[in-house]
């Protein structure tokens, strides 16, 4: 059983890997984020974020054992509507990588190179600097080594569509590409 929540496409986000227990001790409570998107009105903005917080036991043998609420996160800054941006959940921050500004027809002539960090600790908003290319519908995937620490603030941006007659990415986009985020 899970309650209401946001009715939207084309939306960012994923499960936070840090899988917390309930407060009996016993049932381990995933968390998946959801941010931005686009819903009956057009493009949401990115600062939107939904959490869905999950219990109990995901079985189809257990129809009534999986619990489940939306809540909707105020961040304290407000972000561009984007349409087309790729995205993924790193230690409680959303991570969306280019997309389009404002509208709902994403394609790559309106790729942008805006990337942002929602930090859902925090409640705070950072713009980190990009090197990737303009991109619209790009992959975003965290970087779960854990060999070095470093790596837990990595995420890998492969492919995505950008207007080649304005972008030349030495082939970025065709091999992949690897973009630093910080808090």
């Amino acid at each position: 059983d899970v309650s209401d929540g946001p009715s939207r496409s084309h939306a960012m986000g994923g499960k936070d890997n840090l899988v917390s227990f309930s407060n009996a001790g016993s049932s381990p409570t995933n968390t998946l984020y959801l941010a931005g998107g686009i819903d009956e009105s057009g493009p949401v903005s990115l600062s939107d974020v939904w959490q869905l917080e999950l219990s109990g036991t995901l079985s189809s043998n257990l129809p009534n054992s999986l619990q489940g609420s939306w809540s909707n996160i105020s961040l304290s800054s407000s972000t561009e509507a984007l349409s087309g941006a790729g995205g993924t959940v790193v230690q409680q921050e959303v991570v969306a990588v280019g997309g389009c500004t404002g509208t709902s027809n994403a394609n790559s002539s309106c790729a942008s190179q805006v990337s942002y960090v929602l930090n859902l600790g925090t409640n705070g908003t950072t713009s980190p600097a990009t090197c990737v290319a303009p991109r619209e519908g790009a992959a975003v995937a965290a970087n779960e080594n854990g060999v070095l620490s470093n790596f837990a603030t990595q995420v890998f941006v492969l492919s995505g569509l950008f207007n080649t007659s304005e972008w030349d990415d030495d082939g970025g986009s065709t091999k992949g590409e690897v973009v630093y985020i910080s808090s």
